[in-house]
């Protein structure tokens, strides 16, 4: 037999956990716009050198932005194959009909152009490392946050 009393301890331990998951979502969202950056712009070595620098001690991020500045050049060449790379994937993904090794092969292109650009972030990175103190160190080895 149900009682009274059973649908409205239900509906208010409900109602409860409603209002528990509410705040949790709105303290999470208030965290969020808070603590947000905008991302930074600009071209591939700046864009990367000021989503980390204003976390590193002064003269690690004085370190940090001359690397990559050394490598401007070589970042910008790699930014223009890469967008025509990307562009002869959509040019060949729009093609009729559809050529799948053409297209793979493609991708393959674009996707090492990607590695390239990856390989010299790490190259300069591990050059820099040793000049740079302790907590920079630990800073670029937690990765994003």
């Amino acid at each position: 037999m149900i009682t009274l009393t059973q649908p409205r301890v239900s509906f208010r331990l409900l109602v409860l956990a409603s209002l528990g998951l509410n705040l949790f979502l709105g303290a999470m969202l208030a965290s969020s716009w808070w603590n947000h950056r905008p991302p930074p712009s600009g071209p591939m070595p700046d864009r990367l050198v000021e989503r980390v620098a204003p976390d590193l001690p002064e003269a690690d991020a004085v370190r940090l932005r001359a690397a990559f500045s050394a490598t401007r050049a070589r970042f910008a060449a790699l930014e223009a194959e890469s967008r025509e790379a990307s562009a002869a994937v959509r040019a060949v993904a729009l093609r009729e009909p559809l050529d799948v090794g053409e297209l793979r092969a493609r991708m393959d292109a674009a996707r090492a152009v990607r590695r390239r650009m990856g390989d010299l972030i790490e190259d300069t990175v591990l050059t820099l490392m040793p000049e740079l103190s302790l907590p920079a160190r630990e800073r670029l080895a937690a990765g994003r946050r």
